[in-house]
């Protein structure tokens, strides 16, 4: 069983994301604006994370330096967001299928981001 566990995770991570996306259009089909639930989603996983983030590690607390906090914080504003936006238009205005395509490349910019802020 220990040997699946990672297949089993990366399908359970790409039927949330399917659900996501399906979830997306049929919120936009609506007519939610794309900025607006983008934002949501964003507070909703903030609200969730964190206070993982908070039992899990909270004691495991590391000095953030001036320059690393400066690197969070400029990957979260410029990439995260213009990611997701991209991603949001894109399901708005087309198929959920293209909003797959759209969100996959949100991890080529992560790491083209983390390439260059090293």
């Amino acid at each position: 069983m220990d040997a699946k566990k990672p297949y089993i995770v990366a399908i359970f991570i790409q039927i949330t994301g399917a659900g996501i996306n399906l979830l997306s259009k049929a919120a936009f089909a609506i007519g939610m604006n794309t900025y607006i639930f983008l934002f949501y989603r964003q507070v909703v996983g903030s609200l969730i994370l964190v206070p993982l983030t908070l039992l899990l590690k909270g004691k495991e607390k590391r000095p953030l330096s001036l320059k690393q906090l400066c690197h969070v914080f400029f990957i979260s504003l410029i990439e995260i967001t213009l990611t997701m936006n991209a991603y949001g238009v894109a399901v708005d205005h087309t198929s959920a299928t293209l909003g797959a395509v759209a969100f996959n490349c949100l991890l080529v910019s992560t790491f083209i981001f983390a390439v260059l802020f090293r």
